[in-house]
């Protein structure tokens, strides 16, 4: 099985925003949201759908199962415990840099580290920018967000 890069969780982000866990979603769309080619983004959500995070339906686009739609919102949970950990606990006090080391540091991240972050933050429901992050994502919170954005 392939394994999900950071640009394939960047394109279940943009997928999911535009409401593809409700209907499928095309590489137009996508690649305009991601700024990348309609050719671009038609391989990725391929590629997505053959990782099993959705359906890809041609000429509609892909329609995000559970799988994908879990993995989306596990994504923006770990960043966003990274990222109030890194505000919160370290002291960062620019929400842009505590955003960008999130980007890279929650990935590698064990779950149970970041648990613990969790429960050192009090459990919160929202991210430091204001979008919706336990217990279920909200897309319509999540628009506020740079990063899930990106």
């Amino acid at each position: 099985m392939m394994k999900l890069t950071e640009s394939g969780r960047r394109y279940l982000r943009a997928v999911y925003l535009s409401g593809g866990n409700e209907a499928p979603v095309g590489p137009a769309e996508v690649g305009k949201r991601l700024g990348v080619s309609r050719v671009t983004a038609l391989e990725m959500l391929k590629r997505l759908s053959e990782m099993n995070y959705g359906d890809y339906i041609p000429g509609r686009g892909l329609k995000l199962n559970q799988t994908g739609v879990n993995k989306v919102a596990e994504d923006i949970w770990r960043h966003h415990v990274m990222e109030s950990a890194l505000m919160d606990l370290i002291g960062i006090n620019d929400h842009s840099l505590a955003c960008a080391e999130s980007s890279r540091a929650s990935w590698d991240m064990s779950h149970e580290v970041l648990d613990i972050l969790y429960e050192k933050l009090g459990r919160p429901v929202y991210g430091k920018c204001g979008c919706r992050i336990y217990p279920e994502i909200d897309r319509e919170s999540l628009k506020k967000c740079r990063w899930c954005s990106q």
